[in-house]
C-alpha cells in the first residue's frame, strides 16, 4: 500500500511538473511587465510635467526679452530690428509661429511673411484635416486679455500639446506724446509634441531594456529548468513527425535508461517493422502515380477512394474534389441509361469490362476514353473494390478522324479531276459550235441573243469547273497577284452551291478593284469553310441569311490599338449569318485544331483552324464578332498590294490569219470538228490529228510547212507534252499551244522551260485562241 501511495504521488508530479516549468518564467515575465507598464505611466507623466513647466518658464523669459527688445526697435521706429527680433525669436525650438500686432489688429512682423500686414480676421492656418482653420477668432480672446491686463501670459493650450505666449508691446509714441498710448500684442505659439514625444521615447527605451534584461532572465530560467527534458522530447516529436511526413528513414537514437529513453526505442522498433512493410507498397504507389493512364479506385458501392494523378490531370477533378464522389460526375449523357445499367450489372457480377466510353470533364468539355474496369474481391469471394484504367483517346479518333477526311478529300480531287477533263472536253464542243452558230446567224437578234445566254451560262459553268479543280488542287502555296474583287464573285458561286435554297444568300462585292498578292486556292477553301459553318449554325433558325460582303478597309485609331501591326488598307471579306452565335466560353478556342461545337461526325475541327493558318501565310488578319442568339461574323483582312494583275479573261475581238497553216491535235472529234472550222473560218489552213504519236509522225513528215501546233495535253497513245518535245527535237523554233482540260497550272509546271509556249484551259473561247496564235505568229 506504501509503495501504491508513493508511486501515485510520483505520477502526480510528473503529470503535474509539465505546467509548473512553463508557469515559473511566465509568471515572472508577466509580473515584471506589469511592473513595467506601471513604471511607464508614472513616469511618463512625471516627465511631461517637468516638460511643461520647464517650457512655460523658458518662453516666459524669451517672451520678456523680446517685448523689451521689440519696444526699444518700435520706439526708433526701427522695423528692420523688429523683424530680426522675431526671426530670433524663430529659431527657438518647437516654436510654430509669432506675429506682432499693432493697436488695428494688423500684422506688423510675424515669423511666417505671408501674414504681414494682413488684418486679424484674414489669417489662415492648415489644420491637421489639411484645410485652414481661422486663426484671427482663435487669437482674438488672447489679444483682448493681453492689453486689458497689459500683463504677459504664457500658458498651455487645450490638449496639453501647445503652448501660448501672449504679451503687450508698447507702440512708438505720436508725436507730441511723452510716452506711447497705442499697444500692440506680440502672440507666439509652441508645440510642445516633439518634445514630450521625445520625453516618451526615453522612457519607452528605458522600459524595453528592462523588459530585455526580464525576459533573458525568464529565458534563462526556463532552459535551466527543463534542458534535459525538454531536448530529448522534442527530439522525438521531431523524429515522429518526419515519419509521419514520409521520411521512413527517421530515427530516435537515445538509448538514456529513463521513461523517454524506453519510448524512444520503442517508436525505433515500430518503425523498422513499418519501413519493411511498406517498402512494397512505395513502389507500386510510385508506379501508379508515374502511369498515363487514369486509375482510380472505389469501394463496392461506387465510392471513389482513390484517384491517380492521370485522372486529375485527364478530367480535371482535383484528388480532393473527386474522393467520396460517384464515377457518375464524369457522366456526360452521350449514353443512355440502358449503356450503363448493362456496365454496372456486368462488373458487380465480378466479371470485368472494357470498351469505349463517353465522359465529361470539370470544364464540362467531352473526351473519349478506352475504359477497363476489374472488381478486386476479399477471401470470402465478396467484391470490395473496383479498379478502373482509362485512357483519353480524343486525339487518336481526332487523327484517324482527319487521315479519313484527307482520304476524302484525295478521292474527291481524282474525281473532280476525272469529271472536269471530260466536262471541259464538252464545254469545249459546245461553246465552239455556239460560236460558229453566232457567224453563221448575224442578221437574226433573237437567235444571237439567244446563244449569247447560253455562251455565257458555258463559260460560268467552266468556271465553276476552274473553281473545282483549284479547291481539289493539293499543290503547294503559291502566291499571286489578283483582283480580289473578281475572283470573290466567282468564289461565292461555287460556295453558294453548298446552301440550301431554305436560306438566303446575299453577295456584296466592291465594285473597285482589291489587288492582293495571294494563293486563289487557299483563298476559296476559306470562303467555302466559312460558308458551310454559318449554313451549319442556320439549321434550326427560321429565315436564315448569310452575308458575303468585301470592301476596301482603311484602319482607324481603334482598329490600330487591337493590331498594332495593321497596314495601311486592306480588302475586308466578311461572312455572316443571324444564327444562335458562339458560346462566350467558347469563342476563344475557335481556331484551335480539332476544337468543334458541332455533334459528333459533323466536323473535324480543323476548318478554322486551316482559315486562321492561311491568314497568316497571307500577311493578313482575323477578327469574329458574335453576339449570343443574334449570329456571328468573320472578318478576313487581306492586305492591298500596289501591283496589276494578270489578265486571262476572253479577248472581245478575234485576229484574222492569212493563210498560216495550223497542226490542231486533240482526241474528242468534236473539239477537233468545231476548232479546226473555227479556224479555218478565220483564215488558217488547219491540219488535224487524233493522237500525240499521229500529230508527231505528221510534223516529221513536213516539218517546215507547219507554223503553229495546237494540241490537247491529255491523249491515248501519246499525250501532248510528250508530242511536243519531240517536235521541238525537230524543229526548236515551232510555236506550241497546249490546251488542257485538267488543271493548267499543272500544264504550266511540265512545260516550264520552253520558249514560244503558252498554256490555256478548255473551254477556250474562240477569239482569245485567235488573239493568242496572232501573238506567237
Amino acid at each position: 500500500a506504501d509503495r501504491s501511495h508513493v508511486a501515485g504521488r510520483a505520477r502526480a508530479m510528473r503529470l503535474s511538473w509539465l505546467p509548473i516549468r512553463m508557469l515559473l518564467p511566465l509568471l515572472l515575465f508577466g509580473f515584471s511587465l506589469i511592473t513595467a507598464l506601471i513604471y511607464y505611466q508614472v513616469d511618463s507623466d512625471r516627465l511631461v510635467r517637468n516638460i511643461e513647466s520647464r517650457a512655460i518658464h523658458d518662453q516666459q523669459e524669451d517672451m520678456h526679452r523680446s517685448v523689451a527688445h521689440l519696444e526699444y526697435a518700435l520706439a526708433r521706429h526701427d522695423m528692420q530690428a523688429v523683424r530680426v527680433e522675431l526671426a530670433n525669436l524663430a529659431t527657438e525650438p518647437g516654436l510654430d509661429y509669432a506675429l506682432l500686432l499693432d493697436a488695428d489688429d494688423r500684422v506688423m512682423a510675424a515669423t511666417r511673411l505671408a501674414w504681414v500686414g494682413r488684418g486679424l480676421s484674414a489669417l489662415r492656418k492648415e489644420d491637421g484635416a489639411g484645410g485652414l482653420a481661422d486663426l484671427g477668432g482663435r487669437l482674438r480672446g488672447l489679444i483682448d486679455r493681453a492689453r486689458s491686463e497689459m500683463a504677459g501670459h504664457v500658458h498651455l493650450a487645450e490638449g496639453r500639446m501647445g503652448l501660448w505666449s501672449h504679451f503687450p508691446v508698447l507702440l512708438a509714441a505720436a508725436e507730441g506724446e511723452l510716452r506711447p498710448a497705442r499697444v500692440g500684442v506680440l502672440v507666439a505659439h509652441f508645440d510642445l509634441s516633439r518634445f514630450k514625444q521625445m520625453g516618451r521615447h526615453q522612457v519607452e527605451k528605458d522600459i524595453l531594456r528592462f523588459l530585455l534584461v526580464l525576459l533573458l532572465a525568464s529565458g534563462l530560467l526556463w532552459l535551466i529548468s527543463h534542458q534535459a527534458l525538454t531536448r530529448r522530447m522534442n527530439r522525438i516529436i521531431a523524429v515522429a513527425r518526419r515519419f509521419a511526413g514520409g521520411d521512413f528513414d527517421a530515427r530516435v537514437g537515445l538509448q538514456s535508461g529513463d521513461e523517454l529513453g524506453c519510448i524512444a526505442r520503442a517508436f525505433d522498433d515500430m518503425a523498422d517493422r513499418i519501413q519493411g512493410e511498406t517498402g512494397e507498397l512505395r513502389t507500386l504507389r510510385s508506379a501508379i502515380e508515374q502511369m498515363q493512364e487514369a486509375l482510380l479506385i472505389t469501394d463496392a458501392r461506387g465510392v471513389i477512394e482513390y484517384v491517380n494523378p492521370a485522372f486529375e490531370r485527364i478530367t480535371g477533378y482535383a484528388a480532393a474534389d473527386a474522393i467520396g464522389s460517384n464515377p457518375r460526375i464524369m457522366k456526360s449523357g452521350r449514353h443512355d441509361a440502358g449503356f450503363y445499367r448493362t456496365f454496372w450489372r456486368q462488373i458487380a457480377s465480378g466479371e470485368g469490362w472494357s470498351g469505349h466510353m463517353v465522359n465529361r470533364r470539370r470544364d464540362g468539355s467531352l473526351y473519349t476514353a478506352r475504359i477497363e474496369v476489374a472488381p478486386v474481391v476479399d477471401e470470402d469471394g465478396e467484391i470490395r473494390h473496383y479498379i478502373g484504367l482509362q485512357e483519353d483517346v480524343t486525339e487518336q479518333q481526332a487523327l484517324e478522324e482527319k487521315l479519313q477526311q484527307a482520304q476524302k478529300m484525295e478521292s474527291l480531287g481524282t474525281l473532280v479531276g476525272g469529271i472536269a477533263h471530260d466536262f471541259n472536253n464538252m464545254l469545249a464542243g459546245m461553246l465552239g459550235n455556239i460560236h460558229i452558230a453566232k457567224r453563221r446567224a448575224p442578221n437574226d437578234p433573237k437567235l444571237q441573243t439567244t446563244l449569247e445566254r447560253v455562251d455565257a451560262l458555258g463559260y460560268r459553268a467552266a468556271d465553276m469547273i476552274k473553281q473545282l479543280l483549284a479547291f481539289a488542287r493539293a499543290d503547294p502555296v503559291e502566291l499571286k497577284a489578283f483582283d480580289l474583287s473578281a475572283f470573290v464573285g466567282e468564289a461565292a458561286r461555287l460556295a453558294r452551291v453548298g446552301v440550301p435554297e431554305s436560306i438566303r444568300f446575299d453577295v456584296e462585292v466592291a465594285d473597285d478593284g482589291l489587288m492582293v498578292i495571294g494563293d486563289a486556292t487557299q483563298i476559296q477553301q476559306m470562303i467555302m469553310n466559312l460558308v458551310n459553318n454559318a449554313r451549319d449554325a442556320l439549321a434550326d433558325t427560321p429565315d436564315g441569311r448569310i452575308v458575303l460582303r468585301l470592301d476596301r478597309f482603311v484602319p482607324d485609331e481603334g482598329f490600330r490599338k487591337e493590331f498594332p501591326q495593321a497596314c495601311n488598307a486592306y480588302g475586308c471579306l466578311s461572312i455572316s449569318d443571324n444564327g444562335e452565335g458562339i458560346e462566350p466560353d467558347k469563342a476563344g478556342k475557335i481556331f484551335e485544331p480539332f476544337f468543334t461545337t458541332k455533334p459528333v461526325g459533323r466536323g473535324t475541327g480543323l476548318g478554322l483552324a486551316m482559315v486562321y493558318g492561311a491568314m497568316q501565310r497571307h500577311e493578313g488578319l482575323i477578327r469574329v464578332e458574335s453576339d449570343q442568339g443574334e449570329g456571328t461574323t468573320f472578318y478576313l483582312y487581306f492586305p492591298l498590294r500596289q501591283v496589276e494583275a494578270r489578265y486571262e479573261g476572253a479577248g472581245k475581238s478575234g485576229a484574222c490569219a492569212s493563210g498560216e497553216r495550223l497542226l490542231l491535235v486533240d482526241d474528242e472529234a468534236a473539239i477537233r470538228d468545231t476548232v479546226a472550222e473555227v479556224l479555218s473560218e478565220s483564215g488558217y489552213r488547219v491540219d488535224v490529228a487524233e493522237n500525240g504519236r499521229q500529230a508527231l509522225e505528221m510534223f516529221a513528215a513536213d516539218s517546215e510547212a507547219y507554223d503553229v501546233v495546237v494540241t490537247d495535253v491529255v491523249m491515248p497513245v501519246m499525250g501532248g507534252v510528250e508530242a511536243a518535245r519531240r517536235m521541238r527535237e525537230i524543229r526548236a523554233d515551232i510555236p506550241l499551244v497546249f490546251v488542257t482540260g485538267y488543271d493548267r497550272e499543272h500544264v504550266l509546271h511540265e512545260i516550264q522551260g520552253m520558249k514560244r509556249a503558252e498554256a490555256l484551259s478548255k473551254p477556250v473561247h474562240p477569239l482569245m485562241l485567235q488573239e493568242v496564235l496572232a501573238r506567237m505568229l
